[in-house]
């Protein structure tokens, strides 16, 4: 009969190790492939379930971080989930997304920026227009701060402004 963390086959002199990524409860005949949601480090037992933040594919020997644009909000989760368009995830390891104030792709790592052109300029000129305001939304410790570039827009306003005169 054998252990834990090994497997006896057939006619076999000697138990032998449960590899990695595979499950060997007592008294097995055969090493058994740890199945997605889960983890099974090298003479693995008992399956352990990946914890929330985590992802574990099938045979799977430690867990992985989901990684950003992505999360995994349960424990075993076996892929991650991509974050729907309209939220982001800059962060690994999180178990959900956080909602942008601007559209975004789905799988965004941050909030896009909108660009606010002034009226009349060319948009194939964007990059070189100087009369460009950055509107953007930062989401920080669970609510909404809107970060205002008060000093810059009105610089440039004025610039622009004086510029047309």
């Amino acid at each position: 009969m054998c252990k834990g963390g090994y497997y006896c086959e057939a006619l076999a002199t000697a138990p032998t190790p449960c590899e990695g990524g595979y499950v060997c409860p007592h008294s097995s005949c055969a090493a058994k492939k740890c199945p997605g949601g889960y983890k099974c480090p090298v003479g693995a037992q008992v399956m352990t379930a990946c914890a929330p933040g985590y992802y574990c594919p099938e045979g799977a020997l430690t867990m992985t971080r989901c990684e950003a644009g992505n999360f995994c909000p349960e424990a075993n989760a076996s892929a991650p989930q991509q974050c729907p368009a309209g939220s982001y995830q800059g962060q690994v390891g999180a178990t959900a997304c956080l909602p942008c104030a601007t559209a975004t792709t789905a799988g965004a790592t941050a909030c896009a920026a909108r660009r606010l052109l002034r009226e009349g300029a060319d948009p194939a000129a964007d990059a070189k227009d100087s009369k460009v305001v950055m509107d953007s939304a930062v989401y920080a410790g669970g609510s909404f701060a809107i970060l205002l570039l008060v000093g810059f827009v009105a610089r440039r306003l004025s610039q622009a402004n004086m510029e047309d005169e």
